[in-house]
């Protein structure tokens, strides 16, 4: 089970992405994830060293090589594959966008590991907020 909670920090309020539907909306922290698929990953170093904490990422759903089950990859806003999310943490991932709520994450935390980099997002959704007088 997850715990939710609105993230009023790192919520903009003038996110250049707002349009009118999104004003009476909440980000909500949803996870911490930390990606696979970052090891021995051609130019991942000239990629991580470009990205900043707190940067927004975008979550797309892809073919698995092996598998029945579609990967969420995450990319940047330029549209470059970061890595993806582990199995036991995509499910959430994509319940939420299979419902239309839109996801999305931020970069968190970047350091070296090995022959990759450990990389930890952290995964918000906006949430419609209830009209007050109806809940």
């Amino acid at each position: 089970m997850c715990d939710f909670f609105v993230d009023e920090e790192n919520e903009e309020d003038n996110d250049e992405d707002n349009d009118e539907d999104e004003e009476e909306s909440e980000v909500i922290y949803l996870s911490g994830v930390a990606l696979s698929g970052t090891v021995n990953k051609k130019g991942i170093t000239e990629l991580i060293s470009r990205i900043k904490i707190f940067d927004r990422l975008f979550f797309f759903k892809e073919n698995a090589e092996n598998s029945e089950k579609d990967l969420i990859a995450v990319r940047t806003e330029e549209g470059e594959r970061i890595g993806h999310v582990p199995e036991h943490k995509a499910l959430l991932i994509d319940m939420m966008m299979d419902a239309g709520k839109r996801v999305y994450g931020r970069l968190e935390k970047k350091e070296p590991m090995g022959k990759g980099f450990k990389i930890v997002i952290g995964v918000y959704a906006r949430e419609k907020k209830v009209p007050k007088g109806t809940g």
